[in-house]
């Protein structure tokens, strides 16, 4: 009688557990452990609408969160977008990983939460943003959807704890993206800290670096006018100020093109005035030709 019972028992289990098989193959959200779609679009919907008390249930979900809507956006972006930090911690805590979302890039996720903190410079969202930094630690060397790696997107937020969080991780700081760096970009960012750029140099970035034009550092920042960075730039880097970009000019030619103040300043640094550009002009002939008598004689 007890073996019966016994026989009866896992016959039935056995039963339950094929039962449980079949289920799970015939509702493949669930074998996927992410929410149906009919659940992704009422989320959306809530979320998009500001709807707290509509979306709050699926907060502690997260790992059933590990996808993108329609758009191509993620749960987390539009929580931090919403200024939900405390929603966009809790699906993290709760299991969300940005590397388990298919057919997606996640350096384009990570950049868009960092470049929502750009206006508020929030620790809270920073310290979201390290810890996808963290997930995305064998891709912090891919480019985003539009090319650029996520050190240049930190860096063009001007975002200095954030820059810090990244650089210690294994990144290639001379790898060219569209043709530029992360140091070029920060060349190019209006009102860049200082302390950002010596920390990119401190940690090999190399400011001799040319772009697609054969521009280095100090081009990009005169054609932002930016003369404390070029002071930096001169006075605590190797970079050749006798340099040429594609056009034949230099630094002061440049300077002169774009930002007189600068180019004031360059005329004091040992600078080979006697060089020509591509149109045969030295530094005094570009002043002469546009009127700038006043350097033209100092030249």
């Amino acid at each position: 009688m007890f073996r019966k019972l016994v026989f009866v028992f896992f016959l039935s289990l056995s039963l339950v557990m094929i039962g449980v098989g079949v289920f799970i193959f015939l509702n493949p959200a669930l074998e996927e452990n992410v929410l149906t779609v009919e659940e992704q679009e009422e989320l959306y919907e809530a979320m998009l609408l500001g709807n707290k008390e509509e979306y709050e249930i699926y907060l502690n979900r997260g790992s059933e969160l590990n996808f993108q809507f329609s758009d191509g956006t993620t749960p987390i972006e539009i929580l931090v977008e919403a200024h939900d930090i405390e929603g966009a911690k809790r699906i993290v805590e709760t299991g969300f990983d940005v590397t388990k979302i298919e057919e997606h890039n996640p350096v384009d996720t990570v950049s868009n939460v960092i470049f929502f903190n750009e206006s508020f410079n929030n620790d809270d969202i920073n310290s979201l943003a390290y810890t996808l930094i963290s997930q995305i630690e064998d891709d912090l060397n891919r480019p985003d959807s539009y090319g650029m790696s996520l050190l240049m997107n930190a860096v063009s937020t001007n975002n200095m704890k954030v820059v810090n969080e990244i650089l210690k991780y294994d990144i290639d700081l001379n790898q060219s993206y569209n043709g530029t760096t992360a140091l070029l970009v920060a060349c190019e960012t209006t009102d860049i800290q200082i302390e950002l750029i010596e920390r990119l140099i401190e940690e090999g970035a190399d400011p001799s670096f040319k772009d697609a034009e054969g521009n280095n550092s100090i081009f990009a920042a005169i054609d932002f006018g930016q003369l404390n960075l070029v002071k930096y730039l001169i006075e605590h880097t190797d970079v050749n100020l006798n340099a040429q970009n594609n056009y034949g000019d230099t630094i002061l030619h440049h300077a002169i093109y774009t930002n007189l103040d600068i180019a004031n300043y360059l005329v004091s640094q040992d600078i080979n005035r006697s060089i020509q550009n591509n149109e045969g002009q030295t530094a005094k002939d570009l002043a002469i030709e546009l009127n700038f008598i006043e350097l033209a004689n100092r030249l």
